[in-house]
């Protein structure tokens, strides 16, 4: 526990180290400000900047209510207006109950996709994801899509489809340009650029986001230290034991947020055994004796699936990370054997349990320096053996470090 707060307190001061881009902000008074602001890639509509004078200055931070837009190179650009925005929540699996509903207005930071004679724009928050548009200097409009209930059957409305094929006009587009136009950033994109081309109007396209999806691929090799807990009949005890473990970490670096958040996939291989003696008394002032030997294997891949946060250290080929996700187990051989013995009562008996994983949470966190992994992971518990008697049962617990090299 020592060693994961140390890693989260670095983190937490690693991830003031994110540098400063030159860019600019427009305030209430019109007025131009150079700077330089933090590109947090900004997947939901940002309320604020940071920004500083120069690189040396104090972090000056200011607010939508100052700002009528900013932005950063020609990476990312936001304008504020007051827009129309419905109540539908397209980024849940939420459904509007009817066709119909309220609209409100309010006053947002809009990202702007494409910039020329016609202009693209796009809205998010937590729940929403909304596309706008604009002619010229005409008002900007809401380009509306999505999909509801009607006597529980699920209906889409699209409506921004007609609404584009009336305002976009160039001699190269057909009807079926629209009618297949999906309600994405890559489609909607796409139109509007190819109608500034058709226009001969020159036209800006900026990144949805600075950051770019990439794969990382990580061979590994590590130390597995295990704690087994087994109640069989009367007889409870813990064992601890150690295995090495060997695995292949896929990581996809997602394209937002300057790549902090990636998915993970971490199929790794292990085998544990053991074997344990015991001596149980029974009978009357336990006079007769009995001979126990245990014997213990487990082989399997675990495959934990999760997503990772990253704090970068100076720059985003060094980070320290940490990592949530549910592990999958794929057992191979598995098994577990108590042999009891004793002359005195004329035994001598095997049994025979097969055991089966039904998975465990795992929580992580690890360094990165360059192509070097280092990590620490956490299995708290394994169910290996259950049945509805409480006095059978095997539990697994895992704590496992690990060491790795991206290719």
């Amino acid at each position: 526990m020592k060693l994961i707060f140390l890693l989260l307190l670095i983190s937490t001061y690693s991830f003031s180290q994110i540098t400063f881009e030159k860019g600019y902000f427009v305030n209430s008074n019109n007025e131009i400000k150079e700077c330089f602001i933090k590109n947090y890639d900004w997947v939901n509509s940002p309320s604020k900047i940071l920004y500083k004078d120069n690189k040396e200055s104090e972090i000056e931070e200011i607010g939508i209510e100052e700002i009528k837009e900013f932005g950063i190179n020609d990476k990312s650009k936001f304008i504020k207006r007051s827009i129309t925005i419905d109540p539908v929540k397209n980024k849940t699996n939420e459904l509007y109950p009817s066709k119909e509903y309220t609209t409100r207005n309010e006053i947002v930071l809009l990202k702007v996709i494409v910039e020329g004679k016609a202009n693209l724009y796009k809205y998010e928050n937590d729940t929403q994801l909304k596309y706008y548009y604009s002619i010229s200097t005409d008002s900007i409009k809401p380009l509306i899509f999505y999909k509801y209930l009607k006597d529980n059957t699920l209906k889409t409305n699209e409506p921004y489809k007609k609404e584009l094929y009336d305002n976009l006009k160039c001699n190269k587009f057909k009807i079926k340009d629209f009618l297949i136009l999906r309600y994405q950033n890559n489609d909607l994109k796409n139109i509007f650029v190819d109608y500034n081309l058709c226009n001969n109007s020159k036209y800006i396209e900026y990144n949805l986001y600075d950051s770019k999806g990439k794969l990382n691929f990580t061979p590994k090799i590590g130390y597995q230290q295990n704690s087994i807990k087994a109640t069989f009949d009367e007889v409870q005890y813990k064992e601890s034991t150690s295995s090495p473990i060997f695995g292949l970490e896929i990581e996809y670096l997602l394209p937002f947020n300057k790549n902090k958040f990636s998915l993970i996939l971490d199929p790794t291989f292990t085998t544990i055994k053991y074997n344990k003696s015991i001596n149980q008394y029974v009978g009357y002032n336990d006079m007769y004796k009995i001979d126990i030997k245990d014997t213990f294997t487990y082989s399997s891949i675990s495959i934990p699936i999760g997503i990772r946060y990253n704090f970068f250290l100076l720059n985003p080929n060094n980070k320290i990370y940490v990592n949530g996700g549910y592990s999958f187990e794929l057992p191979i051989k598995n098994n577990f054997t108590s042999h009891y013995k004793s002359e005195a009562l004329s035994l001598d008996s095997t049994y025979s349990y097969d055991l089966s994983s039904h998975g465990s949470l795992m929580i992580g966190t690890g360094v990165r320096i360059k192509n070097i992994n280092a990590e620490l992971k956490i299995f708290p518990k394994r169910e290996l053996f259950y049945s509805i008697s409480k006095y059978q049962n095997l539990n697994l617990q895992s704590i496992c470090i690990a060491i790795g090299y991206t290719i």
